[in-house]
């Protein structure tokens, strides 16, 4: 037996096919018994299957999944051999029990081997002819009845699968059986409640560009999320009465790929590719919008943010925004933020209040009193978080309710958290495999749906006179295999002892039956997996920015980003994906940065007053898409020299423009002044950058000053010029001599001038310099009593 082969811990469970306890029941001990018991050729095909592997035994289905008297039942599924050589005589033997499991602790116990597998079942046994080849799988069938099996009463029976070598057992599956006895023994159905995740890890953070293209992929026929809507839409998920729970986020991201859209990209949106509309991204929404008409549906924060660490934290503001968000985005594509109820339904349509699921169904009271200030009523937790006061026989009914800490109780739904890690341990759905890998899955999945199948039997079993109700929460990025979910909510819909209903009816209702006093939430809990201060301390800094940059924008944007932030505080990121936030982080702040460096001031690092007092011209540059308003603030010297004189201190600027400021200051005294120019907002907080200085040269000139000096410097630029004109003319006509009446040049100083227009020549005589000829400087200054500098006037 297995059992004596093997200790507990290394038995096989479930669908897994590679465990330890193959290579001992294998080793020599194994050996040995096959080579006394059937001779050498099956010893030789027995130790093959040793040293590379082993042969393992999966049950893949059971046909009727819950046994009935009078119909026979059909147990069937594969044989693998994972040796390094072919294998003859296996065969497999059913194990089985007539005495039913007594609590859920049993169900625990006998898949994890803790229990014996059960007593053959006559007759039950399938040979597998000839030999099985390496590598290779082979089918079983066995159908029987549950008058062969022993069944009589209401509840769930053991039913195993054993593989023999030579009748030396090699391998064993373990399973449940359920058997209803046509009758009903209970006070009433369980009632039970699906929440539906439809969420994604955040797909956009501050560009318009999503971070990849793998959502339209998801969305595809085949993806992940394709299949979620598909499973979510059939019949017997509508009458499952499912309580989906959407992601706003992921709901932007899919309606911004239904038209042409951008990918990838650097963090200032640079290197952007241009992808496709995608035909499959508005089917999606359009299938989810039909069916969230239909059906109760709440949503998460924007991109779901970890609502635990952002209350830990004290990130109130984000929390806040990151539902308010959430809230606008959905109503903006689904019509509405939430169902609770239909109209229909017992249950008011706004009797819940706002349902919120935090990561993991995790909460402490601080939680919990965050959530109720945000409009929340009914909240989703783990059923670890509120366990019984006394301990009972049986599992209490998931309904209860808790204090806020604000006010009025919340409603609690408490998730079954050992149906929770059932539904999640369904396999992932995976592409092309080989025989092996295919018989491993289907064994998994059949594992995963008997489980859960039993489980909600053995609830029902444990105390038929009270009428309770079950919450199933799969994880919040489910990825079942195909028909995973079909099955587990088939099998919701058709098992007798299970009656579905929204999770808004049955927090709602009016019935303590099957409740028990519960432990409240613990005062403070830290989850070792929620978002940590390394992460969150540097948000809270980026947080300030942001509120920065949306005040001065035209209209002020009080909400700036807040969806891209709401990315990197997703509870995506949890646990070891806390990396993937922090590079988003960085993307997150880079295109800031990159933004805060589109409106500045033009520098103008040095201007000249035409006086002691006169304008300062500032110009401020707005290069963003959007208009802003900024506030100037000049500052002047702590010395009282200069006074800073009205001036326009709030301006708005359009996109693209360039904007000057004249500030009129008055000097004390001329001499240079250095004035500090920053931006601030309208409310008078400083933007990023710091001031830039401005030089100022402040004269005595006034304004008449210095229009007479204009007038000077015209007079000298004629004067010039027609002395200029004099010196480059030619002598007079006729031959006559070019130079003056001693030889000497023309219009030398030291002869006489040149005849007068009346032709008599002057007769005014200098006199010989008594130096040498060399010419000497001319004056740079004359006295003209009149300049206004007096005696002294530049002179050509």
């Amino acid at each position: 037996m297995p059992s004596q082969c093997c200790p507990a811990g290394h038995r096989r469970v479930g669908a897994r096919l590679a465990m330890a306890c193959g290579a001992v029941m294998l080793a020599a001990g194994p050996l040995a018994a096959v080579m006394l018991a059937a001779g050498p050729a099956a010893a030789a095909s027995a130790a093959a299957a040793g040293p590379a592997g082993q042969v393992s035994v999966a049950i893949t289905s059971v046909t009727p999944d819950i046994a009935t008297p009078g119909k026979p039942v059909t147990v069937s599924g594969t044989v693998s051999n994972t040796t390094a050589r072919a294998v003859s005589g296996l065969s497999v033997q059913l194990r089985s029990s007539g005495s039913a499991l007594t609590s859920r602790g049993d169900l625990t116990n006998y898949a994890t081997g803790n229990l014996p597998a059960g007593s053959p079942v006559a007759g039950a046994v399938a040979s597998l002819p000839g030999s099985l080849g390496s590598g290779s799988t082979e089918s079983w069938s066995v159908s029987l009845s549950a008058h062969e099996l022993g069944l009589t009463a209401f509840g769930v029976y053991p039913l195993a699968a054993e593989v023999d070598g030579a009748g030396v057992p090699l391998d064993t599956d373990r399973s449940f059986l359920p058997f209803w006895p046509g009758r009903s023994t209970l006070a009433g159905p369980l009632q039970i409640a699906w929440v539906w995740p439809v969420i994604d890890a955040p797909q956009q953070a501050a560009c318009g560009a999503l971070l990849n293209s793998s959502l339209a992929a998801s969305v595809a026929p085949g993806g992940r999320l394709a299949g979620l809507l598909a499973a979510g839409s059939t019949p017997a998920a509508s009458s499952a009465d499912l309580t989906w729970a959407i992601d706003p986020g992921l709901l932007s991201s899919a309606e911004a790929i239904t038209k042409p859209y951008r990918a990838g990209g650097s963090q200032t949106c640079a290197g952007t590719t241009v992808q496709p509309a995608s035909t499959a991204a508005r089917n999606w929404l359009a299938g989810l919008t039909a069916a969230t008409a239909k059906q109760d549906f709440f949503v998460t924060t924007y991109d779901d943010v970890d609502v635990a660490a952002l209350t830990h934290q004290g990130m109130d503001y984000d929390l806040t925004q990151a539902f308010n968000d959430g809230r606008s985005v959905a109503a903006g594509i689904l019509g509405v933020s939430q169902r609770p109820a239909a109209a229909a339904d017992p249950a008011p349509a706004d009797s819940t209040g706002g349902i919120a699921w935090p990561a993991d169904g995790t909460a402490d009271y601080g939680v919990l009193g965050s959530l109720a200030v945000n409009g929340v009523g009914t909240v989703i937790l783990d059923s670890t978080m509120m366990p019984p006061i006394t301990q009972v026989s049986y599992t209490p009914s998931a309904a209860t309710q808790t204090p806020d800490g604000v006010g009025a109780e919340l409603h609690v739904a408490l998730a079954d958290d050992t149906l929770t890690r059932i539904v999640g341990s369904a396999p992932a759905a995976v592409g092309t495999q080989s025989a092996t890998a295919q018989a491993v899955a289907a064994g998994t999945s059949f594992t995963t749906e008997q489980r859960f199948l039993a489980e909600t039997a053995m609830i029902a079993a444990e105390a038929p006179a009270l009428r309770r109700s079950i919450v199933v929460t799969p994880p919040r990025q489910w990825n079942p295999a195909p028909g995973v979910a079909d099955a587990l909510l088939a099998e919701t819909v058709g098992a007798p002892w299970l009656s579905p209903v929204s999770l808004a009816n049955l927090v709602t209702a009016d019935s303590a039956s099957g409740q028990v006093p519960r432990q409240q939430p613990q005062q403070q809990l830290l989850s070792p997996d929620e978002l940590g201060t390394a992460l969150l301390h540097p948000v809270a800094q980026l947080d300030k920015r942001l509120q920065l940059q949306g005040s001065i924008l035209d209209p002020p944007d009080h909400a700036y980003l807040a969806t891209a932030v709401a990315a990197v505080e997703s509870s995506t990121w949890r646990g070891a994906a806390a990396g993937q936030a922090s590079g988003l982080l960085a993307r997150v702040s880079g295109y800031l940065a990159a933004r805060e460096r589109l409106v500045t001031i033009i520098n103008a690092s040095h201007v000249t007053l035409g006086g002691q007092s006169g304008p300062v011209p500032v110009s401020v540059s707005n290069e963003l898409s959007q208009a802003v308003t900024v506030r100037l603030d000049v500052r002047t010297p702590s010395n009282g020299r200069v006074t800073i004189l009205p001036y326009t201190k709030t301006v708005t600027i359009s996109p693209g423009e360039r904007r000057t400021i004249a500030v009129h200051i008055k000097a004390a005294a001329a001499g240079t002044i250095t004035l500090k120019v920053s931006l601030l907002t309208p409310d008078g907080a400083a933007l990023p950058g710091g001031p830039s200085t401005i030089t100022v040269e402040a004269t005595n000139f006034g304004t008449l000053g210095l229009v007479i000096i204009g007038i000077a410097v015209a007079v000298f630029v004629l004067t010039a010029g027609g002395r200029a004109i004099r010196r480059g003319r030619g002598g007079p006509p006729g031959g006559g001599k070019t130079g003056g009446p001693d030889g000497g040049p023309a219009g030398d100083v030291n002869g006489p001038d040149l005849v007068s227009e009346d032709g008599q020549a002057d007769n005014v005589m200098r006199e010989a310099a008594e130096h040498d000829n060399t010419p000497e400087e001319p004056d740079e200054y004359a006295s003209i009593p009149d300049w206004p500098i007096p005696g002294w006037a530049e002179r050509p």
